[in-house]
């Protein structure tokens, strides 16, 4: 795991970022069929509360966007539904 930084979430608030590049695989079909890969997964957030403002995951070598997950609210439920 490493230190990113400053850096801002999609949104533009300010945020500390930490990354961890790790090994991941996938199947392509069979059992037999996995696939091994490195992926990286970013976390962002709020220096001054802890809270988690956004979630970015790539997987090296793809030329599609991250996975990205934006939090805009976070806090306990009152009910479910």
């Amino acid at each position: 795991m490493k230190l990113v930084g400053d850096v801002r979430d999609s949104r533009g608030r300010a945020g500390v970022a930490v990354e961890i590049t790790r090994k991941s695989w996938y199947t392509t079909g069979g059992e037999d069929e996995k696939v091994t890969t490195w992926a990286t997964d970013r976390y962002i957030v709020d220096p001054d509360t802890g809270l988690l403002l956004e979630t970015l995951h790539k997987t090296r070598g793809q030329n599609t966007p991250p996975d990205r997950y934006t939090w805009l609210v976070v806090g306990p439920a009152d009910h479910i539904g």
